[in-house]
């Protein structure tokens, strides 16, 4: 029976850093709302690398909240910008933000902790593909993912990780432009992810900067 670990968060108000590294593949616009309803109201396979970098500290013995920048490059397949007149083609889109983040954990053993990580984000993309003659593509989108997870404690002050996300729930608003035309159309998606599979999983480093007593003693 997993119990709130007591080993590992030394202190309330211990301070830490984490970075995490995700590749997924996930299927996007399970649900999408054009403005001129040229866009195709199917799933498309997005695949991304992401990387995440945490400043946080625990709020009680067994959780933590934190504070996050979001990178990534995302590559989606061609019907992520199919269009009635059946222009298909691929495209790359490079994506910023920040997340706040809640983690509760549960010692195992006295080297192994269960974690339930759940983060709210939003990220700003752009284009940035060879396409860009034809288009541009700037997007807003907001999130929530819940990832439980394993720490492994290799020290006091360090311990990696590894997390799958379960569930990945997002809306996002998407400006396509044409440079040829100077059309627009505005997109609204309701993207979600299930991590049945290993298809969105990340691995990373917590480090504790700071020694507690607690961890002195040890």
């Amino acid at each position: 029976m997993l119990v709130p670990y007591s080993l590992f968060a030394q202190e309330v108000g211990e301070r830490f850093w984490s970075g995490l590294v995700t590749y997924a593949a996930k299927t996007d616009n399970l649900f999408r709302v054009s403005s001129n309803g040229n866009f195709n109201n199917r799933g498309t396979t997005t695949y991304f690398l992401e990387s995440r970098i945490n400043y946080g500290k625990f709020i009680s013995n067994n959780r933590a909240i934190s504070l996050g920048l979001i990178g990534s490059i995302n590559y989606s397949e061609s019907d992520y910008y199919k269009v009635a007149n059946g222009d298909n083609r691929n495209n790359i889109n490079y994506r910023l933000g920040g997340q706040i983040g809640l983690t509760k954990l549960y010692e195992i053993t006295s080297k192994f902790y269960a974690t339930v990580y759940n983060d709210f984000g939003y990220i700003y993309g752009w284009n940035g593909s060879n396409d860009t003659s034809y288009t541009k593509i700037n997007t807003h989108s907001i999130a929530y993912r819940l990832s439980p997870g394993l720490f492994y404690r290799m020290s006091a002050r360090f311990s990696l990780q590894v997390n799958l996300a379960l569930l990945n729930v997002g809306v996002s608003r998407t400006l396509y432009t044409y440079s040829k035309s100077s059309q627009q159309i505005q997109t609204i998606d309701l993207n979600i992810l299930s991590g049945t599979t290993l298809n969105n999983i990340s691995f990373g480093v917590l480090y504790f900067p700071f020694q507690s007593q607690h961890t002195k003693r040890k």
